[in-house]
Protein backbone atom coordinates (compact mmCIF):
# COMPACT_ATOMS: atom_id res chain seq x y z
CA UNK A 1 0.00 0.00 0.00
CA UNK A 2 2.78 2.39 0.92
CA UNK A 3 4.67 1.70 -2.32
CA UNK A 4 1.54 2.33 -4.39
CA UNK A 5 1.01 5.66 -2.70
CA UNK A 6 4.59 6.63 -3.39
CA UNK A 7 4.22 5.69 -7.04
CA UNK A 8 1.04 7.74 -7.33
CA UNK A 9 2.71 10.64 -5.58
CA UNK A 10 5.46 10.69 -8.16
CA UNK A 11 2.88 11.37 -10.84
CA UNK A 12 1.41 14.33 -9.01
CA UNK A 13 2.51 17.74 -10.34
CA UNK A 14 5.34 19.17 -8.27
CA UNK A 15 5.13 22.67 -9.71
CA UNK A 16 1.89 24.55 -10.20
CA UNK A 17 2.23 27.40 -12.68
CA UNK A 18 -0.65 29.85 -13.11
CA UNK A 19 -0.23 32.33 -15.97
CA UNK A 20 -2.52 35.37 -15.93
CA UNK A 21 -2.79 37.52 -19.04
CA UNK A 22 -4.44 40.91 -18.72
CA UNK A 23 -6.30 42.83 -21.43
CA UNK A 24 -4.39 41.34 -24.35
CA UNK A 25 -7.05 42.79 -26.63
CA UNK A 26 -7.18 44.71 -29.88
CA UNK A 27 -8.31 48.00 -28.34
CA UNK A 28 -5.26 47.99 -26.05
CA UNK A 29 -2.39 46.51 -28.02
CA UNK A 30 -3.35 45.85 -31.63
CA UNK A 31 -0.20 46.48 -33.63
CA UNK A 32 -0.08 50.05 -34.89
CA UNK A 33 0.39 50.44 -38.63
CA UNK A 34 0.32 54.15 -39.42
CA UNK A 35 2.76 55.81 -41.79
CA UNK A 36 3.78 59.44 -41.62
CA UNK A 37 3.90 61.32 -44.93
CA UNK A 38 6.14 64.26 -45.81
CA UNK A 39 3.18 66.55 -46.34
CA UNK A 40 1.94 65.83 -42.81
CA UNK A 41 4.69 67.28 -40.61
CA UNK A 42 2.62 68.24 -37.57
CA UNK A 43 3.41 65.97 -34.65
CA UNK A 44 2.87 65.96 -30.92
CA UNK A 45 4.03 63.62 -28.17
CA UNK A 46 1.73 60.90 -26.90
CA UNK A 47 1.37 62.36 -23.40
CA UNK A 48 0.46 65.81 -24.74
CA UNK A 49 -2.05 64.33 -27.16
CA UNK A 50 -3.55 62.21 -24.40
CA UNK A 51 -3.88 65.17 -22.01
CA UNK A 52 -5.50 67.34 -24.67
CA UNK A 53 -7.94 64.60 -25.54
CA UNK A 54 -8.94 63.89 -21.94
CA UNK A 55 -9.68 67.58 -21.48
CA UNK A 56 -11.60 67.94 -24.76
CA UNK A 57 -13.78 64.84 -24.52
CA UNK A 58 -14.24 64.78 -20.75
CA UNK A 59 -17.66 63.36 -20.00
CA UNK A 60 -18.67 62.67 -23.59
CA UNK A 61 -18.07 60.15 -26.35
CA UNK A 62 -16.81 61.09 -29.83
CA UNK A 63 -19.77 60.33 -32.07
CA UNK A 64 -17.98 60.16 -35.38
CA UNK A 65 -15.27 61.45 -37.66
CA UNK A 66 -16.42 65.07 -37.34
CA UNK A 67 -15.87 65.06 -33.57
CA UNK A 68 -12.39 63.66 -34.10
CA UNK A 69 -11.59 66.23 -36.79
CA UNK A 70 -12.88 69.08 -34.58
CA UNK A 71 -10.67 67.88 -31.76
CA UNK A 72 -7.61 67.71 -34.03
CA UNK A 73 -8.23 71.28 -35.24
CA UNK A 74 -8.56 72.51 -31.67
CA UNK A 75 -5.42 70.68 -30.59
CA UNK A 76 -3.46 72.27 -33.44
CA UNK A 77 -4.62 75.67 -32.21
CA UNK A 78 -3.53 74.85 -28.67
CA UNK A 79 -0.19 73.53 -29.91
CA UNK A 80 0.53 75.62 -33.03
CA UNK A 81 4.19 74.64 -33.41
CA UNK A 82 5.62 71.14 -33.69
CA UNK A 83 7.02 69.91 -30.40
CA UNK A 84 9.52 67.13 -29.77
CA UNK A 85 7.55 63.92 -29.97
CA UNK A 86 8.09 60.53 -28.40
CA UNK A 87 8.16 59.05 -31.89
CA UNK A 88 7.91 60.04 -35.53
CA UNK A 89 4.17 59.50 -35.75
CA UNK A 90 1.55 62.15 -36.36
CA UNK A 91 -0.78 61.56 -33.48
CA UNK A 92 -3.86 62.95 -35.15
CA UNK A 93 -3.53 60.02 -37.57
CA UNK A 94 -3.16 57.73 -34.59
CA UNK A 95 -6.36 58.90 -32.93
CA UNK A 96 -8.33 58.67 -36.16
CA UNK A 97 -7.70 54.96 -35.99
CA UNK A 98 -8.10 54.54 -32.23
CA UNK A 99 -11.11 56.55 -31.09
CA UNK A 100 -10.52 55.90 -27.40
CA UNK A 101 -7.75 56.46 -24.90
CA UNK A 102 -6.70 52.97 -23.93
CA UNK A 103 -4.34 52.02 -26.75
CA UNK A 104 -0.69 52.02 -25.70
CA UNK A 105 1.61 54.49 -27.43
CA UNK A 106 3.78 53.71 -30.45
CA UNK A 107 7.02 53.08 -28.57
CA UNK A 108 5.31 50.74 -26.14
CA UNK A 109 3.63 48.94 -29.03
CA UNK A 110 6.90 48.46 -30.90
CA UNK A 111 8.62 47.17 -27.77
CA UNK A 112 5.82 44.71 -27.08
CA UNK A 113 5.48 43.33 -30.59
CA UNK A 114 8.97 43.49 -31.99
CA UNK A 115 11.70 45.35 -30.11
CA UNK A 116 14.96 43.95 -31.58
CA UNK A 117 13.32 40.66 -32.46
CA UNK A 118 10.66 40.49 -35.14
CA UNK A 119 7.43 38.89 -33.95
CA UNK A 120 8.49 39.08 -30.31
CA UNK A 121 5.00 38.81 -28.83
CA UNK A 122 3.98 36.10 -31.30
CA UNK A 123 7.02 33.94 -30.53
CA UNK A 124 6.62 34.45 -26.77
CA UNK A 125 2.99 33.29 -26.83
CA UNK A 126 3.72 30.40 -29.21
CA UNK A 127 6.59 29.07 -27.11
CA UNK A 128 4.70 29.37 -23.83
CA UNK A 129 1.46 27.84 -25.06
CA UNK A 130 3.05 24.92 -26.91
CA UNK A 131 5.34 24.09 -23.98
CA UNK A 132 2.44 24.24 -21.52
CA UNK A 133 0.27 22.02 -23.70
CA UNK A 134 3.02 19.42 -24.00
CA UNK A 135 3.60 19.36 -20.25
CA UNK A 136 -0.09 19.18 -19.41
CA UNK A 137 -0.58 16.23 -21.77
CA UNK A 138 2.44 14.38 -20.38
CA UNK A 139 1.23 12.24 -17.47
CA UNK A 140 4.82 11.79 -16.30
CA UNK A 141 5.43 15.52 -16.05
CA UNK A 142 5.47 17.01 -12.59
CA UNK A 143 4.61 20.48 -13.92
CA UNK A 144 1.13 21.77 -14.65
CA UNK A 145 0.22 25.04 -16.35
CA UNK A 146 -3.07 26.89 -15.96
CA UNK A 147 -4.02 29.99 -17.95
CA UNK A 148 -6.40 32.70 -16.82
CA UNK A 149 -7.13 35.29 -19.50
CA UNK A 150 -8.59 38.50 -18.09
CA UNK A 151 -10.34 40.76 -20.56
CA UNK A 152 -12.09 44.09 -20.45
CA UNK A 153 -15.73 43.47 -21.35
CA UNK A 154 -17.89 46.59 -21.26
CA UNK A 155 -21.60 47.20 -21.65
CA UNK A 156 -22.46 50.83 -22.49
CA UNK A 157 -26.06 50.26 -21.41
CA UNK A 158 -24.94 49.58 -17.84
CA UNK A 159 -25.04 52.85 -15.83
CA UNK A 160 -22.33 51.55 -13.48
CA UNK A 161 -19.84 51.41 -16.36
CA UNK A 162 -20.41 54.88 -17.77
CA UNK A 163 -17.82 56.59 -15.57
CA UNK A 164 -14.97 54.39 -16.81
CA UNK A 165 -16.15 54.64 -20.42
CA UNK A 166 -16.31 58.39 -20.03
CA UNK A 167 -12.80 58.57 -18.56
CA UNK A 168 -11.11 56.30 -21.09
CA UNK A 169 -13.40 56.44 -24.09
CA UNK A 170 -15.64 53.64 -25.32
CA UNK A 171 -13.42 50.57 -25.50
CA UNK A 172 -13.62 46.77 -25.37
CA UNK A 173 -17.38 46.78 -25.87
CA UNK A 174 -18.54 43.20 -25.41
CA UNK A 175 -18.79 41.34 -28.70
CA UNK A 176 -16.88 44.01 -30.65
CA UNK A 177 -13.68 43.48 -32.60
CA UNK A 178 -11.84 45.76 -30.21
CA UNK A 179 -12.71 43.46 -27.31
CA UNK A 180 -11.27 40.40 -29.06
CA UNK A 181 -7.98 38.97 -27.87
CA UNK A 182 -5.11 39.81 -30.22
CA UNK A 183 -4.60 37.20 -32.92
CA UNK A 184 -1.54 35.32 -31.57
CA UNK A 185 -3.33 34.69 -28.28
CA UNK A 186 -6.81 34.27 -29.74
CA UNK A 187 -5.85 31.26 -31.85
CA UNK A 188 -4.88 29.31 -28.72
CA UNK A 189 -7.87 30.45 -26.71
CA UNK A 190 -10.19 29.33 -29.50
CA UNK A 191 -8.65 25.86 -29.35
CA UNK A 192 -8.51 25.65 -25.56
CA UNK A 193 -11.59 27.59 -24.49
CA UNK A 194 -13.16 24.55 -22.87
CA UNK A 195 -9.84 23.06 -21.82
CA UNK A 196 -9.44 22.19 -18.14
CA UNK A 197 -6.37 24.38 -18.04
CA UNK A 198 -7.83 27.54 -19.60
CA UNK A 199 -10.26 30.09 -18.16
CA UNK A 200 -11.55 33.42 -19.51
CA UNK A 201 -12.72 36.06 -17.06
CA UNK A 202 -14.64 39.15 -18.11
CA UNK A 203 -14.04 42.29 -16.07
CA UNK A 204 -15.87 45.61 -16.31
CA UNK A 205 -14.03 47.48 -13.54
CA UNK A 206 -10.43 48.34 -12.78
CA UNK A 207 -10.37 45.48 -10.27
CA UNK A 208 -9.93 42.01 -11.74
CA UNK A 209 -11.50 40.44 -8.64
CA UNK A 210 -14.56 42.62 -8.13
CA UNK A 211 -17.72 40.89 -9.40
CA UNK A 212 -15.68 38.19 -11.16
CA UNK A 213 -14.89 34.57 -10.37
CA UNK A 214 -11.13 35.07 -10.27
CA UNK A 215 -10.80 34.28 -6.57
CA UNK A 216 -12.97 31.17 -6.95
CA UNK A 217 -10.98 29.92 -9.96
CA UNK A 218 -7.65 30.46 -8.22
CA UNK A 219 -8.88 28.65 -5.11
CA UNK A 220 -10.18 25.75 -7.22
CA UNK A 221 -6.89 25.33 -9.06
CA UNK A 222 -4.92 25.37 -5.82
CA UNK A 223 -7.22 22.91 -4.06
CA UNK A 224 -7.24 20.50 -7.00
CA UNK A 225 -3.46 20.31 -6.77
CA UNK A 226 -3.20 20.21 -2.99
CA UNK A 227 -1.15 23.38 -3.29
CA UNK A 228 -1.38 26.75 -1.53
CA UNK A 229 -0.78 30.45 -2.00
CA UNK A 230 2.66 29.76 -0.48
CA UNK A 231 3.62 27.38 -3.27
CA UNK A 232 1.74 28.28 -6.46
CA UNK A 233 3.89 30.19 -8.94
CA UNK A 234 2.01 33.07 -10.58
CA UNK A 235 3.11 34.63 -13.86
CA UNK A 236 1.56 37.86 -15.16
CA UNK A 237 1.89 39.85 -18.38
CA UNK A 238 -0.23 42.26 -20.43
CA UNK A 239 -1.52 45.82 -19.95
CA UNK A 240 -1.81 48.39 -18.48
CA UNK A 241 1.30 48.25 -16.28
CA UNK A 242 0.54 51.19 -14.00
CA UNK A 243 -3.23 50.63 -13.91
CA UNK A 244 -4.73 47.13 -14.06
CA UNK A 245 -1.48 45.18 -13.64
CA UNK A 246 -0.57 47.30 -10.64
CA UNK A 247 -4.00 46.67 -9.09
CA UNK A 248 -3.99 42.98 -10.03
CA UNK A 249 -0.62 42.29 -8.42
CA UNK A 250 -1.65 44.29 -5.35
CA UNK A 251 -4.70 42.09 -4.91
CA UNK A 252 -2.72 38.89 -5.55
CA UNK A 253 0.07 39.77 -3.12
CA UNK A 254 -1.60 41.79 -0.37
CA UNK A 255 -5.21 40.60 -0.26
CA UNK A 256 -4.94 36.99 -1.45
CA UNK A 257 -1.46 36.35 -0.04
CA UNK A 258 0.23 34.73 -3.04
CA UNK A 259 3.91 34.50 -2.23
CA UNK A 260 5.36 34.05 -5.71
CA UNK A 261 4.04 36.65 -8.16
CA UNK A 262 6.22 37.19 -11.23
CA UNK A 263 5.62 39.91 -13.80
CA UNK A 264 7.20 39.78 -17.26
CA UNK A 265 8.31 43.38 -17.72
CA UNK A 266 9.18 43.03 -21.40
CA UNK A 267 5.76 41.63 -22.34
CA UNK A 268 3.82 44.19 -20.32
CA UNK A 269 3.10 47.76 -21.41
CA UNK A 270 1.68 51.05 -20.22
CA UNK A 271 0.28 54.02 -22.12
CA UNK A 272 3.76 55.55 -22.13
CA UNK A 273 7.31 54.85 -20.95
CA UNK A 274 6.72 57.08 -17.93
CA UNK A 275 3.71 55.00 -16.90
CA UNK A 276 5.66 51.80 -17.50
CA UNK A 277 8.42 52.86 -15.10
CA UNK A 278 5.96 54.07 -12.47
CA UNK A 279 4.05 50.80 -12.54
CA UNK A 280 7.15 48.60 -12.46
CA UNK A 281 8.70 50.58 -9.60
CA UNK A 282 5.52 50.32 -7.51
CA UNK A 283 5.18 46.57 -8.03
CA UNK A 284 8.86 45.94 -7.37
CA UNK A 285 9.59 48.20 -4.44
CA UNK A 286 6.21 48.46 -2.71
CA UNK A 287 4.59 45.07 -3.39
CA UNK A 288 7.69 42.91 -3.72
CA UNK A 289 6.59 41.46 -7.06
CA UNK A 290 9.38 39.60 -8.86
CA UNK A 291 10.03 41.69 -11.98
CA UNK A 292 11.56 39.61 -14.79
CA UNK A 293 12.79 40.35 -18.28
CA UNK A 294 11.67 38.08 -21.11
CA UNK A 295 14.62 35.66 -20.85
CA UNK A 296 14.32 35.34 -17.08
CA UNK A 297 10.54 34.83 -17.33
CA UNK A 298 11.05 32.11 -19.94
CA UNK A 299 13.56 30.40 -17.66
CA UNK A 300 11.28 30.71 -14.63
CA UNK A 301 8.40 29.05 -16.49
CA UNK A 302 10.64 26.60 -18.38
CA UNK A 303 10.06 27.59 -21.99
CA UNK A 304 13.48 29.11 -22.69
CA UNK A 305 14.03 27.77 -26.20
CA UNK A 306 11.78 28.18 -29.20
CA UNK A 307 10.15 24.85 -29.92
CA UNK A 308 10.59 23.22 -33.31
CA UNK A 309 6.87 22.68 -33.83
CA UNK A 310 5.62 26.02 -32.51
Amino acid sequence: MSNNNNEEGKKEPKNLYIIITNSMQNDFIEQVEIETTEDDPWKVGYEECRNQRISYFKGKKPKGEKDIEDFIKQMKINIPKPKPSESDISYHEYIKKYKHRVHIDLKQSERLWNNKNKNRLVNFIDDLMVHAKNENENIESRDRYYFIHLRDWHDPSDPDELEELSNFGYHCIKGSRGAEFVKPLRKYIQKQHYDTFTQIINSNTLSSFRETKLDFILDSIIQNHNSSTENAIIGVYGVVTNVKLKLLTFELKVIHKFKYVNLCEDLSAAFSQKGQKEGIDYMKYVLGVNILGEDAFRKKFKFEKKLENS
